[in-house]
Formats: structure tokens, sequence, C-alpha cells
């Protein structure tokens, strides 16, 4: 079993583990990688170790072909943890971008 950093849109290297300057620790996320036999032959290891939150990603001839994620979020966060995200300008462009959409994305018929 391998334990790798993997990156979004980026393959895993060797290089991949040492931080680079800048680098955002939120970017970054232990993932187990484990071979398809290695798979079949530690499935309920392997599941339980995901239901507490942990990624197992799948390789099939050395590829990533699939991951294991937990089914449901770890956890809830409270208004505080996430206010500042929404504390910036409003996007002056919502309204005419908010019209040009499907209705039927929207739910609901244009008069």
């Amino acid at each position: 079993m391998t334990v790798a950093t993997l990156r979004p849109g980026r393959p895993t290297t060797a290089a991949d583990d040492e931080p680079s300057s800048g680098q955002h620790e939120h970017y970054r996320r232990a993932v187990t990688v484990v071979g398809l036999p290695e798979l079949r032959r530690r499935a309920c290891d392997l599941v339980r170790r995901v239901e507490a939150g942990e990624e197992v990603t799948t390789t099939v001839g050395g590829r990533a072909a699939a991951r294991l994620v937990p089914a449901t979020a770890r956890s809830w966060r409270t208004w505080s943890d996430v206010e500042e995200l929404f504390s910036g300008p409003a996007d002056p462009t919502w309204e005419r971008d908010h019209d040009l959409a499907d209705p039927e994305l929207l739910g609901r018929v244009r008069p």
C-alpha cells in the first residue's frame, strides 16, 4: 500500500510530497493508493477506513481508476466558520446572468 499526496488536476509523482513555495495546505490531502488485487484482499478494512474519512484511490496498471470516498460529509460548518467567504462585494453582473439562465434550471417559468 502506498500513501501519496494528490493535487487537483495533476498526476501523483514523488516530487508531489515536497511542498512548493506558496503552496496552500488545503490543496494537499493524504490519499491511500492501492492496486486492484490489494483492494480485493483488503476491501473490508479499506471501506472502514473510508467510512472514518480517509480517501482510497484504486489503480489498474499503475493508473488511477477509481476513488473510494465517504458517502456523507464529515461535518456541518457553522455560519461563523464560513461567514468570511460571503463578506466580499456582490457580483455586479448577477442579475443579468440570472436573466440569461434557462428558466428550467431556475425552477420557474419566465413571464
